[in-house]
């Protein structure tokens, strides 16, 4: 277990934490708030990556991750949004999605890190 541990690790901090990247051969340096994540945070994040949450990676910006849960588990969305809100862009947003398909409108709340 200890080494799936440290490969998730080592995984998660080259991809979220990376003090820079090349894009097009130039350099983009890393955002100006470093902050450190503790052991326990640290638990909670890749318990919600094996879950619910995903990590997202676009061409022009560092990885982030994203958690969103349906508006009927609201609370224990912005309970890991409390944890993790030094961490992220802005605040929880709710979402509105209509399936083309069924015409079954969902609505969601989630949130983004930087």
């Amino acid at each position: 277990m200890k080494v799936i541990e440290n490969l998730l690790w080592v995984s998660f901090s080259l991809l979220a934490f990376s003090p820079t990247r090349v894009l097009n051969n130039s350099p983009v340096s890393r955002p100006s708030r470093n902050l450190p994540i503790s052991e326990d945070l640290f638990k909670i994040i890749i318990g919600l990556i094996l879950g619910d949450a995903h990590i997202y990676r676009s061409k022009t910006e560092n990885a982030s991750l994203h958690i969103e849960q349906s508006l009927e588990k609201e609370e224990y969305l912005r309970h890991l949004y409390d944890l993790l809100k030094d961490y992220c862009k802005s605040s929880p947003v709710t979402r509105t999605r209509t399936s083309k398909g069924s015409g079954v409108t969902t609505h969601s709340i989630r949130f983004t890190t930087r």
